[in-house]
């Protein structure tokens, strides 16, 4: 259980920065990381209890990075 949630933190950050460095347009970026990354770490988010805790902070991580490919600022 927490072992596959802290394993799918650590998939999710290296694949969004393997993603990152890649030389495509943010569009591309985001059919990867849909098509590919959330594939990958789909399984573990039904299969095992998530906290909410956790799941915001993906959500950020992924947004974070949706924004920089997008160059979208976040308003203050």
């Amino acid at each position: 259980g927490r072992k596959a949630v802290d394993e799918l933190s650590g998939k999710l950050s290296e694949g969004l920065k393997l993603i990152d460095a890649l030389h495509f347009t943010g569009t591309q970026k985001l059919w990867i990381l849909h098509h590919l990354l959330v594939l990958r770490v789909q399984w573990t988010l039904q299969i095992y209890e998530v906290s909410l805790h956790i799941a915001i902070k993906v959500l950020q991580n992924i947004s974070s990075f949706i924004r920089k490919w997008f160059l979208i600022t976040r308003c203050t």
